[in-house]
């Protein structure tokens, strides 16, 4: 009689420990994730939006620029300022870690850094000047995200975009190309740029290499001077009135060999000015157009 009480004592305290664990189990708390492993972010960069984007992260967005592209990603998020001003109210509100912005290091203004020390946000700057710009903001993007594994992943995955194109025209005559940025064919792009850069890995020679200004202007005089072979010219979200104004001034330009050969494109995709995620894609569109491979029909 004895062992058969002590029996059901040990089965009901047994029966209790599972039910004590089960309980304990639904009860508890989930792994809290703290800032620093989770960093909140805004950016006044559309460039660093982008890679953000590009390399999985921009769940850590709370805010961004005035000037990013509309989109899916970033739908419902708040615009928080630009390069010449800033929403502090909406940041304040927001509250993130840290602010990604584009300035030179000694141009920074004090007030700025005091309105961001007062709220605890961290200025981090992120310049792409050059195409291994964009590869080095990545990595740091990625560290400052606690995302290192995502942005190593999409470094490797745009750096062999990149080979595949250099590849592609390895051995072939380089194409003195001029990029122009404005209806005018008055802007033009420099050396020592990420689109000259991109250039070259498409099988491209800059013609406005000469110059010691990134982004220099020229006359009609200097534009015929240069006498670039292919023209490609930039013109972001261009509106029907943008591209007729642009197509009257190559029609008064039609003496330019590559105006008079048809060696002259026009892009307006949103991204073409902005040295962020999508620079495989535009070193591919440069490649196809100063190299174009003979279509499936034509091929022996």
């Amino acid at each position: 009689m004895g062992q058969s009480q002590t029996f059901r004592r040990v089965i009901l305290c047994a029966l209790l420990a599972v039910v004590v664990a089960w309980f304990t189990g639904c009860k508890r708390s989930p792994t809290v994730i703290s800032a620093a492993q989770r960093p909140v972010v805004a950016s006044l960069v559309p460039a660093a939006t982008d890679l953000i984007l590009c390399i999985g992260a921009g769940d850590h967005l709370a805010g961004i620029s005035n000037f990013d592209h509309e989109r899916p990603e970033l739908a419902g998020l708040p615009r928080v300022g630009d390069y010449q001003s800033v929403d502090w109210e909406r940041l304040e509100l927001i509250r993130p870690q840290i602010l990604f912005i584009f300035q030179k290091p000694d141009r920074i203004p004090e007030g700025m850094r005091q309105k961001a020390d007062a709220l605890g946000i961290r200025l981090i700057n992120v310049r792409t000047e050059r195409l291994e710009d964009v590869f080095s903001a990545m990595k740091m993007l990625g560290h400052e995200l606690n995302e290192p594994a995502k942005a190593d992943a999409s470094i490797e995955r745009l750096r062999n975009q990149l080979d595949r194109v250099r590849r592609r025209v390895s051995g072939l005559t380089p194409v003195k190309t001029l990029f122009v940025f404005d209806t005018a064919a008055r802007n033009v792009v420099g050396p020592d740029t990420w689109l000259d850069d991109l250039l070259t890995i498409a099988g491209g020679q800059n013609a406005a290499s000469e110059f010691n200004n990134r982004y220099p202007e020229i006359d009609p005089e200097k534009l015929k001077s240069l006498a670039p072979q292919a023209i490609i010219q930039l013109l972001p979200d261009a509106t029907p009135q943008v591209l007729q104004q642009a197509k009257q001034r190559w029609e008064s330009l039609n003496e330019l060999a590559a105006v008079k050969n048809n060696r002259l494109i026009t892009l307006t995709d949103w991204y073409i000015m902005q040295p962020g995620c999508r620079v495989g894609d535009l070193a591919e569109q440069f490649a196809d157009f100063l190299h174009p491979q003979p279509s499936n029909g034509n091929a022996p």
